[in-house]
């Protein structure tokens, strides 16, 4: 049984997503409660990054109806749900230190945070990532693995309703991987 949708974070009510003739979204109905852990599992093209974009806003469903927090999301922009998501690149700028990076979001979205709450917020952040002691390293100087907790951080400073990662910590240790997800 469906729980109402203000209990959700995410629904899905019959979504597909076509691409010309290629059906990547069959008709799915997924909810998915305030505060739960959600993995899509699948084949390479099962339309897993797909949901991901359709959540996000990058995509729009060919039919169907993606709701955030009971909302419909039809037409509304990226930048203006609650969610940010992790890339499998993780598009980082390689110009920006390892601090600016993750401070990106921030002074995009909320530009009346005052530079200090922003220091604070970019601490916290590496802390919970385990960079602690990095906000001024260049991206280049980091391994993959830091490179991904970066991308993870700079999702996590705007403190997101929702959270979206595509493959998010396939570049992390064992330890480390297992220690992220407990953390998230």
């Amino acid at each position: 049984m469906l729980k109402p949708s203000h209990e959700l974070d995410i629904e899905f009510r019959k979504v597909v997503k076509r691409y010309g003739d290629v059906t990547a979204v069959a008709g799915i109905d997924l909810p998915v409660r305030r505060g739960a852990f959600v993995a899509f599992l699948g084949p390479s093209g099962c339309g897993k990054t797909t949901c991901l974009r359709m959540i996000g806003g990058f995509e729009q469903p060919s039919e169907g109806e993606v709701l955030l927090g009971g909302r419909p999301m039809a037409g509304v922009a990226p930048y203006r749900r609650p969610v940010n998501m992790v890339f499998q690149h993780y598009a980082l700028f390689p110009h920006l230190d390892v601090g600016d990076n993750i401070a990106y979001g921030l002074r995009q979205v909320r530009p009346r945070l005052g530079s200090a709450e922003i220091a604070t917020r970019v601490d916290e952040a590496l802390e919970m990532v385990r960079l602690a002691g990095y906000a001024r390293r260049r991206i280049h100087e980091l391994s993959g693995g830091q490179q991904q907790r970066v991308a993870l951080a700079r999702a996590l400073v705007n403190r997101p309703s929702v959270l979206l990662l595509d493959e998010p910590l396939a570049a992390l240790d064992k330890k480390l991987r297992i220690a992220m997800q407990l953390e998230l």
